[in-house]
């Protein structure tokens, strides 16, 4: 058996994420091999060494730059979610009193639409590669 299969197994057998075939074929292999045997030892002794490490608490510190990041991130949010509401309902009122007047000529009513579609699709695409660009950012928790 390739030693990297063996390793696998024994970790797994340590750990109890083995199948009922696949522990006998371990318990076989370890009445047969001394080397495997000793390195399951060091498995058990291992995983025990790992059962009485204990993560660190957060200092007091920690917990309020955590907190202060989180509050800002949520407050941006809430700031940019009302900015964007207010812009599109007055927006919107504003194209559609505008394409209303009779008094402006047709053209006029082309062309300011025209504007405010264009700058619509390129708002949108920013704001959507900002989006896909966030998600992907494999620095995005590198500090400076």
């Amino acid at each position: 058996m390739k030693m990297d299969k063996k390793e696998s197994l024994l970790s797994a057998y340590v750990d109890g994420e083995l199948t009922q075939q696949e522990a006998q074929r371990v318990r076989l292999m370890l009445e047969e091999d001394p080397a495997s045997r000793k390195a399951m030892e060091e498995y058990k002794a291992l995983r025990e060494a790992a059962k009485q490490l204990s993560p660190d608490a957060p200092s007091e510190e920690e917990w309020e730059a955590r907190w202060l990041a989180i509050s800002s991130r949520l407050r941006n949010g809430v700031g940019w979610s009302f900015l964007g509401v207010g812009i599109l309902i007055l927006g919107v009122w504003g194209i559609l009193d505008f394409l209303r007047d009779p008094s402006s000529p047709i053209i006029v009513k082309i062309g300011g639409g025209s504007l405010f579609l264009g700058l619509s699709f390129l708002l949108y695409s920013i704001v959507r590669e900002r989006v896909v660009e966030a998600k992907i950012d494999k620095y995005q928790g590198v500090e400076k």
